[in-house]
């Protein structure tokens, strides 16, 4: 697991430059678009548009504002609201109206495909391969640990259904108060649950992931169909190469 670690950081300076690259505001404002809020209230996710370190996951967020963002992928760059009610009854038995989803485009369908796409290989052949489905069926993800393992995370989809699963240490409560006594500085990695007795390994394509997210979505998609993702469009997903004129461009 260390291993998969340091390929996740040294894989996210690159990305810092990348947002550096497409400019922070731009990067925030798609953030919202697909549904990702701060969990604080004097930060939000506005308030990042001047922080390349937001792209390594400093914001706090909920699991379920993340999935949020992911189903979006899923649906091929429809975003909805997340509403928990199915119907409603009146004591009569009558039916009422539920809250609308304000379900919208906001991002493209190719661009969704390509995002689709590149996730996808997390779950072939990336960190997220254990966390796949033991059904083989088209799935994307992603894993997260944050630094000294203060939480780990992992939010995956298929055509029909996304989830996030999250493990974190409460900083106000011992072992994790940072300046008690038996403070453990490396967060869940070795942690023992006290409940269950469980070790935590530290990982979110462990803890997370192989732990959480797969008996869970293996459960719900028990009775539902393969389904696979539309292809991208070959220039989304090519590799770049300088073209003649200097510039880089997409691989086709």
């Amino acid at each position: 697991m260390d291993m998969y670690r340091a390929a996740e950081r040294s894989v996210n300076t690159y990305f810092v430059q990348l947002a550096l690259e497409v400019g922070m505001c731009d990067v925030v404002k798609m953030a919202e678009k697909l549904g990702v809020e701060s969990s604080t209230a004097d930060a939000p996710i506005s308030s990042y548009d001047d922080k390349p370190s937001f792209t390594l996951g400093t914001v706090e967020v909920s699991p379920l504002s993340v999935a949020e963002a992911y189903a979006t992928f899923a649906s091929g760059g429809i975003h909805c609201d997340p509403i928990i009610l199915d119907t409603i009854t009146d004591s009569s038995g009558k039916k009422l109206e539920t809250p609308s989803a304000n379900c919208k485009r906001v991002i493209s369908t190719d661009v969704a495909a390509a995002m689709n796409s590149l996730l996808s290989s997390v779950m072939t052949k990336g960190t997220g391969s254990r966390v796949a489905t033991s059904d083989g069926r088209p799935q994307a993800g992603k894993t997260g640990t944050i630094d000294s393992n203060a939480a780990v995370w992992f939010v995956g989809y298929t055509p029909q259904v996304a989830g996030a699963a999250m493990i974190s240490i409460d900083n106000q409560r011992s072992p994790f108060v940072e300046s008690g006594s038996g403070y453990r500085s490396t967060g869940l990695k070795g942690y023992r649950v006290p409940s269950t007795g469980m070790s935590l390994e530290g990982s979110g394509s462990g803890d997370a992931g192989e732990e959480i997210w797969k008996p869970a979505m293996e459960r719900y998609l028990q009775l539902e169909p393969a389904k696979a993702f539309d292809p991208p469009p070959a220039e989304l997903v090519g590799r770049a190469q300088p073209n003649n004129g200097g510039e880089r461009g997409p691989n086709r």
